[in-house]
């Protein structure tokens, strides 16, 4: 276990760290994570249950319930990749109107459903050849950047946009020079007048975010040091933090945070709220991936948008690959037939059936292995849902202090296995399949040992037991 993973597991497990980390286990497992009933992190809100864009035109192509079932919170779009007559302010006032009514449609499916929507302004401005531009900004010149900006300013409010659910996001991913070629300060004043824009229309009723950066946010990091200087120099601060989580390996939101924490303590800045508005690599959406990139928003209490990794049009449908249709992914735009895939249902489960208040968790030393736990204390049921990061292998989760639901420290519980496969994105499945009853397992020394068998790279799995 890296010693900033170990620093951190007083905080939420609520044990010291000598008691969170187990020795060795039965059934040569490759290492433990950890549930801490005890621990009482707060109630459900499914954090994780947001999408960057993946809502079609005609939002109803949908059914109401696909939606629904997992919880949708949060949605981000803005156009991007919308082809003409849809090609935004570069193409043409008219053009960027017709980019505009696609993105209040997106909008207004958000809002029927109770989700908040990021609208990332800035593609509505349209797409700039890499390396020619035009950028805003170029050469020094801003005004055809701020009269866009004034644009957009008065569609929020002949659209009528509630600033309760409807949040700016100024620009994306301009760390990378796959986006953006100009120069750090270019970006920086961009973000500057359009941040002074948007406080002088709304003031402080209008929700401001960034940077969505590629790259995570740490004192190593040199376009995070310069942006955080530059903000606090020129008062123009998000109102959320944001950045993506899309670089695989092992990354991971405990280490995210702590360097992003450290950042902010450097600078002076304020600890806002964060929203990880694009997570997951294409690969990593999954079952157990799905279950995995959960656990670790959910510990950190970050709403998180699931990447999308499609081209247009189906960057617009199946709910950034949540759903599928016959034919998919070569279905026409406008055809339905929508079915769940495995992933979705790992979301139905998280969203519907794990109730109550959530409960403390550690992943597993090798951060393969992740756990989210809820307790229901009305029901008297307690629920697990864990999934690896495509890994096979064997681990452990050690459910601690049963003693906290009133349990005696030693006994038996019945417990109920469920697993979701995958069939990739497209693919369809219907419903988890049982994976077992134990009745009368027993446990020892206030302390549960459940043994999860990863035998392929797409499974997530749930256990549930009464009390």
């Amino acid at each position: 276990m890296k010693s900033s993973l170990l620093a951190l597991l007083p905080a939420f497990l609520g044990v010291t760290p000598v008691a969170a980390i187990p020795g060795l286990v039965p059934r040569q497992s490759s290492g433990t994570a950890v549930v801490s009933l005890s621990n009482n992190t707060g109630s459900t809100n499914h954090l994780a249950s947001g999408i960057i864009f993946g809502i079609p035109d005609n939002a109803s192509q949908i059914p109401d319930h696909m939606y629904t079932d997992w919880g949708f919170n949060f949605a981000r779009g803005g156009g991007p990749s919308l082809p003409s007559p849809a090609g935004g302010w570069l193409a043409g006032r008219t053009q960027y109107e017709n980019r505009m009514k696609e993105v209040m449609s997106n909008y207004q499916a958000a809002k029927k459903f109770g989700a908040k929507f990021i609208c990332l302004y800035e593609t509505l401005y349209g797409e700039w050849d890499l390396n020619n531009g035009p950028y805003p900004g170029d050469n020094g010149n801003w005004t055809d950047w701020d009269t866009f900006t004034q644009a957009v300013i008065a569609d929020m409010k002949s659209y009528g946009v509630s600033l309760d659910d409807f949040i700016i996001e100024i620009f994306n991913e301009v760390d990378g020079s796959w986006y953006w070629t100009r120069s750090q300060s270019q970006a920086l004043e961009m973000w500057r007048r359009s941040y002074n824009a948007f406080r002088k229309a709304f003031g402080t009723d209008v929700t401001i975010q960034g940077p969505s950066t590629s790259a995570e946010p740490k004192l190593s990091n040199g376009w995070w040091t310069t942006f955080a200087q530059y903000i606090k120099t020129n008062n123009c601060i998000p109102d959320t933090w944001t950045w993506h989580m899309e670089s695989g390996g092992s990354q991971n939101m405990l280490e995210s945070t702590a360097g992003f924490h450290s950042l902010l303590d450097h600078y002076g800045l304020p600890y806002n709220n964060i929203n990880i508005n694009e997570y997951a690599t294409a690969s990593e959406q999954v079952s157990s991936g799905g279950a995995w990139w959960i656990s670790q928003l959910e510990r950190v209490d970050a709403p998180g948008l699931r990447g999308n990794w499609q081209g247009y049009p189906g960057l617009y449908d199946y709910l950034a690959n949540l759903v599928s249709k016959p034919n998919a992914p070569n279905a026409a735009a406008n055809a339905t037939g929508y079915f769940p895939n495995g992933e979705y249902k790992v979301y139905k489960y998280y969203a519907q059936s794990m109730t109550g208040h959530r409960v403390g968790t550690m992943p597993s030393p090798d951060m393969v292995v992740d756990v989210y736990a809820t307790v229901d204390t009305k029901a008297r049921v307690v629920r697990l849902l864990a999934g690896s990061r495509q890994k096979k292998g064997t681990w452990t989760i050690e459910v601690k202090t049963l003693s906290a639901l009133g349990l005696p420290s030693h006994g038996t519980v019945n417990i109920t296995c469920l697993a979701f496969p995958s069939a990739g994105w497209w693919g369809k499945v219907e419903a988890p399949s049982s994976c077992g009853k134990y009745p009368s397992t027993s446990y020892s020394d206030d302390k549960l040992d459940i043994i999860l068998y990863q035998t392929d790279t797409g499974t997530a799995y749930a256990w549930e037991f009464s009390y």
